[in-house]
């Protein structure tokens, strides 16, 4: 009788502290998943990146532990370029007021 009381609060507390930590909003339920075209949500639900996608969008596609974006450059023009890191991927993004026109690879 006892061994099941404990394992009934362990379990409570266990359940209790799982259901409490706040995983935040999946990437389906943010804006820039709702309000992209379709093309673009197959790609991010692939895990790609492709030029015509916005950074926040292509964020979104690499999700995952492990990625890195780091913006390089910002002029007055609109102009932008971030290099970003998912694994052994390893890009440039250039971004024209706001969307991705052109990705390059870089090595180390």
């Amino acid at each position: 009788m006892r061994y099941r009381l404990i394992l009934i609060l362990a379990l409570g507390l266990w359940l209790g502290v799982g259901c409490a930590i706040d995983q935040g909003p999946s990437r389906f339920e943010s804006p820039a998943y709702r309000q992209a075209p379709g093309w673009v949500q197959e790609k991010i639900d692939k895990g790609r990146i492709s030029e015509g996608m916005t950074i926040e969008q292509c964020r979104l596609s690499w999700s995952g532990s492990g990625s890195y974006f780091y913006q390089v450059k910002k002029d007055s023009k609109g102009y932008e370029l971030w290099r970003v890191e998912n694994g052994d991927r390893r890009l440039y993004l250039h971004v024209q007021d706001g969307i991705v026109t052109l990705i390059t690879e870089y090595k180390r």
